[in-house]
């Protein structure tokens, strides 16, 4: 499987400098860049990075470089990996979500429990659980890892309180199913023994080295949530 993370890994630095290489391509010639470097500099920069990769393996586009990754994913064994669950989870979240091959991926680690919840996958440390893709075609795929007995809402998500964040994505939905989705993932945690609605101390990440005293507590914020139903949810948990 090493070599289909490898390949993962490489479309999604394919995908990050194909953005730098619109960014610079659209910005004003006036912006203000990096001493050193010209825009045209910067461009040819982040080009130059694509042609390695595309000479690796052989490839001049972007569609050959998606048929490689897909015949590699159809050809491998997967188990539990922290780095194909970091990839896998890049793409979902980008808008090659919808190719059949990275879908199959995504759905298959999930159904066989070939992740962990808690990993830290983000840059700013953000779990695993606070990373899947909110689309609606996952939304039941997704609801098997909040009902996975490992996941622990103790642990921050950017510093922030992970159920919180959830709050307020069901506060801020955009439609009524992407609100019934938070409402089910706040009503699953609410059945986790690891939320304790009084207490002050959060986690960094699953290892609990770095430990946060008084926190402000889920109690306490819920308070200040206008949101009667959410209210009734943890009125019913106390």
């Amino acid at each position: 499987m090493k070599e289909l993370i490898e390949k993962l890994y490489d479309f999604n630095q394919l995908c990050e400098y194909f953005f730098w290489v619109e960014y610079y391509n659209k910005i004003d010639t006036r912006h203000e860049l990096d001493e050193k470097l010209s825009k045209l500099d910067k461009s040819q920069y982040y080009l130059k990075k694509i042609d390695n990769i595309y000479k690796k393996y052989g490839v001049n586009s972007f569609d050959l470089m998606i048929s490689i990754v897909e015949k590699e994913i159809d050809n491998t064994q997967l188990y539990t990996s922290f780095d194909l669950c970091k990839n896998i989870i890049l793409i979902m979240n980008s808008k090659f979500y919808s190719l059949s091959a990275f879908k199959d991926l995504y759905k298959n680690i999930i159904v066989g429990e070939m992740y962990n919840p808690n990993w830290n996958i983000g840059v700013s440390s953000e779990p695993f659980f606070a990373f899947l893709p909110v689309i609606p075609e996952f939304y039941e795929t997704n609801l098997m890892v909040y009902k996975n007995p490992k996941l622990d809402w103790k642990i921050l998500n950017n510093e922030m309180d992970s159920f919180m964040c959830f709050v307020f994505c069901y506060l801020n939905s955009k439609s009524d199913q992407e609100k019934e989705y938070y409402f089910k993932i706040i009503s699953l945690a609410l059945k986790s023994p690891t939320i304790d609605l009084k207490s002050h101390d959060r986690y960094k990440s699953e290892t609990k080295n770095v430990k946060y005293y008084n926190y402000t507590s889920i109690e306490e914020q819920i308070e200040k949530i206008p949101d009667s139903n959410i209210k009734q949810l943890i009125k019913n948990r106390l």
